[in-house]
Parts: structure tokens; sequence; C-alpha cells
């Protein structure tokens, strides 16, 4: 006769361990949460790549805008400001420095529209627009000339006076004698007329006007300098006028410079610059065109794959 085996059956909350629903569930969940933590952690640091960029960006721009400005401040200072065509050229006379040789039009402040070439000319609102200029200023040199004497053939010798808060050195004065050479030529800026050194020794300077022209005791010194700017591959170049252009072929000044815009209106006396430079490869992806950049500017589509950044700057030429 078969006995009834009773079997006794754990209950349900009593088991170890997982059902397959249970551990797919949490497995799902588990990719899901790592995922968003990979993405969020992604892109934060793609976020701060792209800050770190930009940052380096605005940096170039702001480096760049601070070397031109003293230059740009000073262009035309201690020159002639006469409206009259040839006026400049004329201070310097024909056997004098490139600027002597230039044509009537041209000015202490040159805009071309293109890397250095033909100036452009003005355009609507008699606006000069460009992306490469030049710059004829002058450099203080806290030298000060003492009381004038005349000497042969129309030269003056002046003495120099100790600079009283030690600005300024003979050494600043790289040569004389050479006519040609822009280097031996300053400026008295209340004369606004050039004087070309032809002789510099015992603490005195020879210098001869090319226009008839008294020098004034106790005037300051200003050294006269002529350069010009322009952007080629990614990188601002600029060349300083001696008896030519030196060096002939431009040298680097600062990496990283996409582009430049210069807009200047004889009007208002207003020079505008713009800057457009980059950090790096774009973080996030290409970019578009930045809104601050001005629709006539140079723009190249492979311009949008940098981090960039637009530095702007307006500047008040007094001396022209």
């Amino acid at each position: 006769m078969r006995k009834n085996v009773k079997q006794d059956v754990l209950p349900s909350e009593g088991r170890c361990g997982f059902t397959l629903v249970e551990v797919l569930t949490a497995t799902m969940i588990a990719i899901f949460v790592g995922s968003a933590i990979l993405l969020v952690g992604r892109w934060t640091v793609l976020i701060s790549v792209k800050l770190a960029r930009q940052a380096e960006a605005r940096n170039r721009g702001r480096y760049v805008l601070s070397l031109l400005e003293p230059r740009v401040l000073h262009v035309g200072l201690g020159l002639p400001s006469s409206p009259v065509a040839g006026s400049l050229q004329a201070a310097f006379g024909a056997d004098g420095p490139p600027p002597g040789s230039w044509r009537p039009s041209l000015g202490a402040l040159q805009i071309y529209r293109d890397n250095p070439g033909t100036v452009q000319e003005a355009g609507e609102g008699g606006v000069f627009k460009g992306s490469a200029f030049l710059v004829f200023y002058s450099v203080p040199s806290g030298l000060r000339l003492g009381v004038p004497t005349s000497a042969a053939e129309g030269a003056v010798q002046v003495p120099l006076l100790p600079s009283m808060d030690g600005v300024g050195s003979w050494g600043e004065l790289f040569s004389s004698g050479r006519r040609r050479d822009l280097r031996c030529w300053i400026s008295l800026p209340p004369l606004r007329r050039p004087f070309y050194v032809s002789d510099r020794s015992q603490g005195r300077l020879q210098l001869e006007p090319a226009v008839p022209t008294e020098v004034p005791a106790f005037g300051e010194v200003h050294f006269l300098r002529c350069e010009r700017f322009h952007v080629r591959d990614g990188t601002l170049y600029s060349q300083e006028m001696q008896e030519t252009w030196f060096p002939p072929n431009s040298q680097p000044r600062v990496d990283g410079v996409l582009a430049m815009w210069v807009e200047w209106t004889p009007a208002m006396r207003l020079c505008e610059v713009w800057i457009l430079t980059c950090g790096g490869e774009a973080a996030l992806g290409p970019g578009m065109r930045p809104a601050r950049w001005p629709e006539e500017a140079p723009w190249e589509p492979e311009f949008g794959k940098q981090e960039l950044y637009v530095s702007r700057a307006s500047w008040r030429l007094r001396n022209l």
C-alpha cells in the first residue's frame, strides 16, 4: 500500500538569489546610469577644452591689439599733418628715406586690401578698408635737446641733456650719417618736422632739416619708425622700414592669427581693427562665422574648424 509523502515547500520569501528578470532589469539600469555618467563626463571634458582654447584665442587677440595700440596711437606724431598732398614727402626730400618718394596721396596710415601691395582706395563714405596696413609713427626717447648752435651748410649742432627719469640712451640712436636710412631721422612733435641726424658725437647731435626750420631748445627727441603688418598662414607678420623694407620677407610676430581687418575713417580720425584668432581645433565640432566678424573681412571655411575669438579696438588718431 502506497504511503502519501507530504513535501514541505518553502515560502517564496525565503528564497536566495534573483530571478532572470530581476538580473536583466538591474543590468539595464546599470548600463543606462553608466552611459549617462560617461556622457556627462565626456561633455564636461569637452566643455573644459573648449573654454581653455577660447581663452587662448582671446589672449592672442588681446596681445595683438596691445602690440598695435602704441604704434597706431602715435601715427603721425611729429610729422606734417597738412591736408595738402605731398607735405609728408616734402618734409624728407627726394634724397631722404623711402617716405620721401611716396606718391603725394599717401600718408602716415595706409590700408592694403590684401597683403602689403597696392594701397586701398577710399570706399563708401570715404572709409579705407583692408586686411593689412602701414603705420608711420614716432617713439619718445626720453632724451631732450639743449640750446642749438649753427653749423656749416644749414646744419644745427644741438647738445643732448641727461634724461631726468633715466629713460633713453645713445644706443637707441642706431646710426647716423645715412640719409636714406629712416633710423637716422628724428622728430620734434611741436614742430611736426623730421630732422636728419648727420652726425652724433660727444653728447651732441648735428641735425639737418629737409625744410629750413628753427630747432627749439629743450624739445624731446622722438625716433621715427615705419612698420607694416599683415596676416599669412595663421601668423601675424611685420616689416620695419630702414633704407628699404627689412627683413625682405617679413618676420613672424604672433601665431594663431587667422585674419585681420582694418577700417580707417579720416573724417572722424577713427581707426578700427578686428583680429580673428584661434586657440586650437574646435572641441565640439565645426562652428559658424562669428557674428562680430565684419562681413567684408576675409573668411575661409577652414576657420570654422577652430575655436575662434574676435578682438576689436577703436582708436582716435589725433595726430592725423
